[in-house]
């Protein structure tokens, strides 16, 4: 399990500081029932899960999603990374509730670093 995973290096300090309250609880609480899956689930409540991040390529384009880790570092799979050349072709954006529009207080910043586990063979 820990191959599928590393660490992207973040200035997103200032783009998480006003969504600080107690670790895992979310301010806004999310609707669930019973069998609610991640995919092919249903909306998520606006703002009810707000480590949630996507990872996109600079022109926009979804590559995949991760969980802040603290305000610098974000964890998400090995393969969203693993063949990448350059990591600064790489935003996080933080706050959005949609694809395919601009949720109010949602940022975004430059992935700086990006942190492979050295045993991950890809895949």
């Amino acid at each position: 399990m820990q191959s599928l995973f590393f660490c992207l290096a973040l200035l997103v300090g200032t783009a998480v500081a006003h969504h600080v309250g107690e670790c895992g609880v979310p301010r806004i609480q999310p609707a669930l029932e019973a069998g609610d899956r991640i995919e092919g689930g249903k909306e998520a409540v606006p703002g009810s899960w707000p480590w949630h991040v996507q990872v996109n390529e600079r022109d926009g384009h979804h590559r995949c999603s991760g969980a802040l880790v603290d305000d610098e570092h974000v964890v998400t799979a090995a393969q969203c990374v693993w063949k990448l050349k350059n990591v600064g072709e790489l935003r996080v954006l933080a706050g959005a509730h949609s694809r395919d529009s601009v949720a109010e207080g949602q940022m975004s910043a430059d992935v700086a670093e990006a942190c492979v586990y050295k045993g991950y063979k890809g895949g």
